[in-house]
């Protein structure tokens, strides 16, 4: 009888932290909220620890710490929390909080992904594709690339089938960068029989939820007829709508499309623009392109090449930092990438679960 009492008092206490933290019903406090978090978590409560976490992650209404943030992560995870299981994962593969670990962030992840994490899922999917044509090497495990961290082959076996495996699980749940992967994995015969039809279908499935990497993905497959019937018409428009998100590739390519007329009319104008936003973003070609037509359009004499503009590769996106799809890009090779974004995490909300959130 006492542990009930106990455990409603907890349960009260995190429910009143919900509705301070979201405002419902009572004037909006996060410090206020997190206190009550706080109660409700030393009593045991397992989701008052994976909130009072997010607080300290976040400093709402709390100082940020990430030591208490990843301490709470574990007390919760411990207790089989997904979420928390997750994120603390995601502290352990980044070092917030807690000394970097890969062997503990596979270990974290493959909890949640076998209770249905689709990120988790994603993630280990990420893991399981290190190796290819990289030499192991420990010391260099956390070299930076494009501002974030490259992982090396260690913690699980490199396995394209098993990476696979992992992609699928996410992507059929409608997570849009596995649902990349999973596309380039068919695209290429990664782990699978090379399938152009099946690797469009999953690259629309993702550019359909506005994923900039599937549009451009899916461009390329219209360009040239892969899995689907050739429409450049269709090419440009998803060409278009991922350079508009800022997909460095879609917008050299849109650039080479208006400098040579494929597709479009020819426009220098346009072809400038869209090369020039693309250079902001390190394409050193797209800068040459542009030098080249602005010296032909100003009547300076120079050579004119005549080699048409490779349009730029399939992409594949990165292992990401939290539930919610926020990802790095870069062009496709087989190396995985870590995401430039933070922890994605689960916020509160007065749901029948009160477990199911979003940032």
């Amino acid at each position: 009888e006492a542990f009930m009492k106990k455990r409603r008092e907890a349960g009260k206490h995190y429910q009143h932290g919900v509705r301070l933290q979201c405002g419902y019903g009572v004037k909006q406090n996060d410090e206020k909220a997190a206190k009550k978090f706080t109660k409700a978590a030393n009593q045991g409560h397992v989701l008052a620890q994976f909130s009072l976490a997010w607080c300290y992650d976040h400093g709402c209404g709390v100082e940020k710490d990430e030591e208490e943030a990843a301490a709470w992560y574990r007390e919760a995870a411990i207790r089989g929390h997904a979420p928390a299981q997750y994120n603390l994962g995601v502290c352990y593969q980044h070092g917030y909080g807690v000394a970097r670990s890969l062997e503990n962030a596979v270990f974290w992840y493959t909890k949640a992904a076998i209770k249905g994490c689709a990120p988790a899922q994603f993630n280990l999917g990420c893991f399981h594709e290190i190796g290819r044509g990289i030499e192991q090497n420990h010391d260099n495990a956390f070299q930076n690339f494009d501002g974030v961290g490259v992982i090396y082959h260690e913690g699980v076996e490199q396995s394209d089938e098993k990476a696979v495996e992992w992609y699928s699980k996410a992507a059929k749940q409608g997570h849009a960068p596995a649902q990349v992967n999973l596309g380039m994995c068919y695209y290429h015969g990664f782990g699978v029989e090379q399938d152009y039809v099946k690797a469009a279908e999953w690259y629309t499935k993702a550019a359909n939820q506005g994923d900039a990497d599937a549009q451009h993905n899916l461009g390329l497959c219209y360009e040239h007829g892969e899995g689907v019937d050739r429409n450049l018409r269709k090419a440009l428009r998803w060409q278009t709508k991922a350079a508009i998100q800022g997909c460095e590739p879609a917008q050299f390519n849109l650039g080479a499309r208006y400098e040579f007329g494929v597709g479009v009319l020819k426009n220098d104008e346009k072809a400038v623009m869209w090369y020039t936003k693309a250079s902001n973003q390190g394409n050193s070609l797209a800068q040459s392109r542009v030098e080249l037509i602005q010296s032909r359009v100003g009547l300076i004499p120079h050579g004119r090449s005549t080699e048409c503009s490779q349009l730029s590769s399939h992409r594949r996106l990165s292992m990401q930092g939290g539930p919610v799809s926020e990802i790095s890009r870069r062009t496709s090779t087989r190396s995985t990438r870590l995401s430039r974004s933070r922890k994605r995490l689960v916020k509160i909300t007065t749901s029948a679960t009160l477990n199911s959130l979003t940032r």
